[in-house]
């Protein structure tokens, strides 16, 4: 009898009894995290960000703002290393981005602030000759959106259209030939997806 319970005793003190192999498992769970590159950003641009804690090969869904976002794998080891996703076109303000990995179930927020668009633009040349052209540049455009530009007014067709690069610049050089315009002319931005309509005056000199 002395012998038996020396035995239980020994078991109990290893962690041998369901009750502890129970608390030893869940005390080893991993808890989600992310980490994001930049916790600000604007639409079109893109959000990068690295996660851990995940299950092993788990999908885990990334949404904003109950917008569905993208599904992203994580590796062997749990672990969503230098991902990168499209912010979509909302509004400026305060947003939360979730990630929820299919198998964990388990939430993770994060907080993301995004900025808007403030489109501007400056003409290469304010005074010019009949004999010169007259260029631009503008910077802070949706990336990948059309500029629509007119000359003087917006009930005619455009004279030129410019399609924003990935950073949202615009650049063109000689769009309009002032050979038949005298005195103050407008050229008017009207961008298509931010909305902004921008206009700059230039001067043709008398000859």
């Amino acid at each position: 009898m002395k012998i038996h319970i020396a035995i239980v005793a020994v078991l109990v003190a290893l962690g041998s009894s369901p009750a502890a192999a129970q608390s030893l498992t869940s005390g080893t769970a991993q808890t989600p995290s992310v980490h994001l590159d930049l916790y600000s950003g604007k639409p079109a641009h893109t959000l990068s960000f690295t996660g851990t804690g995940f299950e092993p090969n788990e999908d885990v869904d990334v949404s904003l703002s109950e917008q569905s976002l993208a599904t992203i794998t994580a590796d062997a080891e749990g672990r969503i290393l230098h991902a990168g996703i499209g912010i979509p076109l909302l509004s400026a303000g305060d947003y939360t981005v979730s990630f929820v990995g299919r198998t964990s179930r388990i939430p993770v927020a994060v907080g993301l602030n995004i900025q808007g668009f403030r489109p501007w633009v400056v003409l290469h040349n304010y005074y010019v000759s009949p004999q010169t052209g007259v260029g631009f540049s503008g910077e802070d455009f949706v990336p990948g959106e059309t500029v629509s530009v007119y000359l003087n007014s917006t009930q005619t067709a455009p004279i030129v259209q410019a399609t924003a690069d990935s950073e949202g610049r615009i650049a063109m050089e000689n769009v309009v030939s002032p050979a038949n315009l005298t005195g103050d002319n407008r050229l008017i931005f009207v961008s298509q997806q931010s909305q902004a309509e921008l206009t700059t005056t230039f001067t043709v000199s008398t000859p």
